[in-house]
């Protein structure tokens, strides 16, 4: 395991050979139990989350929206994969879409995270050398839910499922994986709504955000 350094004033633009091979997963299947209703669905500006979040990563060449079997949302220009693995929390909805995904690596984004923005994606596509997963790490925080991961994972997730381990954690350390130190400003991307009380936190601190 290696840890890398983010480098928040890099400013390169991706060119449409480095996105070659890339995609990128939106994953709105989860439970939200602490939030009481589907986080999805909750809206900023307007907006449900998952459609901010879909809307900011059309960028990438091949789009997926990761739902359960109980969901019906959509979006244009993203392929609809449903839970092939029920209640194995989100490892079980990222090899449903990796099962699907030919290219060399996925983007995972968690549909809580509704400040996470283009430019990060950049970024961290920026830092992908072909690792099974790198992982950023926001305020000692690791952020699995919004990752990079190859294909190369999927028989490591498929044996922790059939053994009953669903943690992300778990699975990523007996990958190869790597891990990139978020700093300054851009840790504010990876925060997550988990809670009414996070909702009405994030959302003040917008300014002009309006909640829905």
């Amino acid at each position: 395991m290696n840890t890398t350094e983010h480098d928040p004033g890099e400013q390169n633009i991706l060119n449409g050979s480095f996105l070659q091979g890339t995609g990128v997963a939106v994953l709105v299947g989860g439970k939200s139990s602490r939030m009481g209703t589907d986080k999805a669905a909750l809206r900023f500006d307007d907006a449900p989350f998952y459609q901010i979040l879909c809307e900011r990563m059309n960028f990438f060449p091949e789009r997926f929206l990761s739902v359960n079997s109980f969901q019906n949302y959509s979006y244009p220009g993203y392929t609809l994969i449903r839970d092939e693995y029920p209640d194995t929390g989100p490892m079980g909805g990222i090899l449903s879409v990796l099962n699907h995904f030919h290219g060399r690596c996925l983007m995972v984004i968690a549909c809580d995270m509704p400040f996470f923005s283009e430019n990060e994606a950049r970024r961290l596509l920026e830092q992908y050398h072909g690792e099974d997963a790198l992982i950023p790490v926001a305020d000692g925080r690791w952020q699995p839910l919004c990752a990079l991961y190859s294909a190369s994972v999927s028989s490591l997730f498929l044996e922790n499922i059939r053994k009953g381990d669903y943690r992300l954690k778990n699975a990523v350390t007996g990958a190869d994986f790597r891990t990139v130190e978020i700093s300054g400003d851009h840790a504010g991307c990876y925060l997550n709504i988990n809670t009414p009380d996070d909702l009405k936190m994030y959302c003040e601190s917008r300014s002009g955000g309006k909640l829905g």
